[in-house]
């Protein structure tokens, strides 16, 4: 069952880590393994075309502080390069100042998922570190 939670929205810090806590999201981060932030950075333009580095931030910081797991942030760019973008939001400074990894998906090996009973796409390729 999915969880929603509604805050107020006063800072990115503050809210997420709210809205986080309000669904109960630490009990389900992982001890060990992978964790993969997901922004939507489609483009180098900045927000609201795309995540604010901010979220980010905040996303990362509250896992950090819950679990053990490997913190990477992962995007895959539609309309220019996804190193442009990771640049001009802000997110290799980011990656920087926590020394998180930062994962370009369309340059990533693929692997091929199949799904025969899928309505459409019963076969597609993802990156590899996402299976």
């Amino acid at each position: 069952m999915s969880k929603v939670a509604k805050v107020k929205f006063i800072d990115y810090h503050r809210s997420v880590t709210k809205a986080l806590d309000l669904i109960g999201a630490a009990s389900g981060l992982p001890d060990k393994g992978l964790i993969i932030i997901k922004p939507n950075l489609t483009n180098a333009d900045g927000p609201p075309v795309t995540t604010n580095v901010a979220a980010a931030e905040a996303v990362y910081k509250y896992c950090k502080a819950h679990c053990r797991a490997e913190i990477i942030i992962g995007d895959g760019c539609g309309n220019g390069t996804t190193e442009e973008s990771y640049r001009a939001n802000g997110y290799k400074k980011l990656a920087k100042k926590y020394g998180i990894r930062l994962i370009d998906f369309n340059q990533e090996k693929t692997v091929l998922v199949k799904n025969d009973d899928a309505l459409q796409l019963k076969e597609f390729h993802i990156p590899e570190i996402v299976q």
